[in-house]
């Protein structure tokens, strides 16, 4: 090799050098300025907390930690059989597939939809103007999507057909025991559950709600909305859970204020339950921080 030839190589193997800099050069990311970045994660770490503190105002008191992770999607037509599938009419099998889709895309939006079509034929018709085999699969949709859809599941709490109303109950109960609701939450579900049905083993559920998983003063709260607004079936029951709650024979709201006056709240609810509803005053100087924070 010539020392022409050497000097070519040598030139080009300076050049391919000099892209390969440049291109790393224009491709690397970044160095992270750490002190910049100590910077970025208190002030995020401040917004979390504030926003935080504004959501718990904003909650007065509901304690609530609702696992939003989401179970194996499910595929309805797998738990029944192919005969009763074969019976099923075009509309009946058009409302099964939106059902469908509603889970497959994660929208608890689609499957209500589905849902409300099916309790509207129900109120228009009777409550076996839809399968039962369709009704079940709306309560598994709904079930994929719990706690967000216990307002949707509550609709089948009256359902004619035992095996639907099992598998609500299953369902209900389920949403209760694993998604740590507050107790105030947990109130609110019971008092409208009670607005609507009559079915023993629902009042059941509803009733061993109250007595395992509230604090005193939201158990009387709920005793006494029941009393107003339930089912005449729930109002007769409320009196049973009563004495099973507070281990006396108690037969009116008169007794059931003095006995909670003998009976506060433990100091430490808040630990359990999240913290006591926020008065007035605590109400408005949380209003004007969130102003004086726009």
């Amino acid at each position: 090799m010539t020392k022409k030839h050497i000097g070519i190589v040598a030139a080009a193997v300076l050049a391919l050098l000099a892209a390969g800099i440049v291109a790393y050069t224009l491709q690397a990311p970044p160095q992270k300025d750490p002190t910049t970045e100590k910077k970025k994660t208190k002030k995020k770490r401040n917004a979390r907390a504030h926003k935080g503190a504004r959501n718990a105002a904003d909650k007065k008191g509901t304690a609530i930690s609702l696992n939003r992770s989401r179970k194996e999607k499910p595929t309805l037509t797998d738990d029944i059989d192919f005969d009763d599938i074969s019976k099923l009419t075009e509309a009946e099998l058009e409302l099964l597939r939106e059902l469908q889709k509603g889970i497959d895309s994660s929208s608890l939006k689609r499957v209500a939809k589905a849902v409300e079509k099916i309790q509207k034929l129900q109120r228009e018709k009777g409550s076996d103007a839809v399968a039962a085999v369709v009704r079940e699969a709306a309560v598994e949709a709904l079930g994929y999507f719990l706690p967000d859809s216990i307002v949707e599941l509550i609709g089948f709490m009256a359902d004619s057909d035992q095996d639907v109303l099992d598998d609500v109950l299953m369902q209900f109960e389920d949403a209760i025991d694993n998604s740590e609701l507050g107790d105030r939450e947990l109130s609110n579900i019971m008092t409208s559950v009670a607005q609507q049905i009559s079915h023993e083993d629902a009042l059941d559920s509803i009733f061993t709600g109250i007595e395992t998983d509230m604090r005193n003063s939201v158990a009387v709260e709920t005793y006494k909305h029941i009393l107003q607004f339930g089912t005449e079936a729930a109002k007769q029951r409320v009196w049973e859970s009563v004495e099973d709650f507070t281990g006396e024979e108690i037969t009116t709201v008169e007794e059931l204020d003095e006995w909670l006056k003998q009976n506060p709240d433990d100091e430490d609810d808040d630990d359990l339950y999240g913290p006591a509803p926020l008065d007035d005053d605590d109400d408005s100087d949380d209003s004007n921080s969130d102003n004086s924070d726009d």
